[in-house]
């Protein structure tokens, strides 16, 4: 009796379909400028994970602390609303202080999404206008001093010393076990960064402090959710070796939406 083996080659694509948002009606609260370079102003949230625990401003104003997500823990929340009230134009500031609590890796990774009527302005741990003030020591570590003015380091208009622009933006080489977050607009995985590409692993607690100035982009189409689609295709003839037939498949798996972990 002839044998007929089937193979598989399977083929991990992912396809990005850009999907306009529907148009809302919004209307500004009193006092409060829309962040939104063309369209209304919809709602804002940031995001964020790090290792271990991030504390996330927005224009000088405390938005909430994200705290430590492994990469197998389930129910963790990484993003959190910020009204209106706290921007004051289409230029923001970002402050971010990650605190590391245990001797392994310190780093961070974040963004910023304005949805508007014409879609979301995204600003993220790999854009521009980022600065970096680290210290080692200390579990809660001390934060950067107050400049001449008295300001705090996450006040916009802060201008102490202290801040690097030199630090890892290409992302952490050392193991990470944190759960990664995703650029809205492009579905890229976003790197942890850190002040080196070790992320400091081994090192004591200490902390990342991190600014960030920088006008909001034009607003860009989001990916809605993870749409897959599987197609099977067969590969040439049959080949047949002694009483053994094989035949091989080509199997593709395409996401035409948003990303997975």
């Amino acid at each position: 009796m002839r044998k007929t083996l089937i193979s598989s080659k399977i083929n991990f694509g992912f396809c990005r379909l850009a999907l306009a948002l529907l148009p809302f009606l919004a209307v500004s609260p009193l006092g409060a400028q829309s962040p939104c370079s063309s369209g209304s102003f919809v709602s804002a949230q940031i995001c964020s994970s790090g290792d271990d625990n991030s504390t996330l401003y927005v224009n000088g104003n405390l938005i909430s602390t994200q705290g430590y997500c492994n990469w197998n823990s389930t129910g963790c929340q990484f993003c959190f609303p910020v009204p209106q009230a706290d921007f004051t134009g289409t230029s923001v500031c970002l402050a971010v202080y990650t605190q590391n609590t245990a001797p392994q890796d310190t780093d961070s990774s974040w963004y910023l999404q304005v949805n508007c009527t014409g879609g979301a302005e995204v600003i993220s741990s790999q854009s521009a206008g980022i600065s970096v003030y680290y210290d080692s020591n200390g579990n809660p570590t001390t934060p950067p001093p107050n400049d001449s003015n008295g300001r705090p380091w996450y006040n916009p208009a802060y201008t102490g010393g202290g801040f690097s622009t030199t630090y890892c933006s290409s992302g952490v080489t050392a193991s990470t076990w944190n759960q990664p977050i995703f650029n809205p607009v492009t579905g890229v995985r976003l790197p942890f960064i850190s002040n080196d590409c070790s992320g400091d692993y081994g090192g004591g607690s200490g902390a990342l402090f991190w600014r960030q100035c920088v006008t909001l982009p034009t607003p860009q189409p989001t990916i809605g959710p993870p749409n897959f689609t599987v197609t099977k295709t067969e590969l040439g003839a049959p080949v047949t070796n002694g009483n053994v037939e094989s035949v091989s498949f080509l199997v593709s798996i395409c996401n035409s939406g948003g990303p997975v972990s």
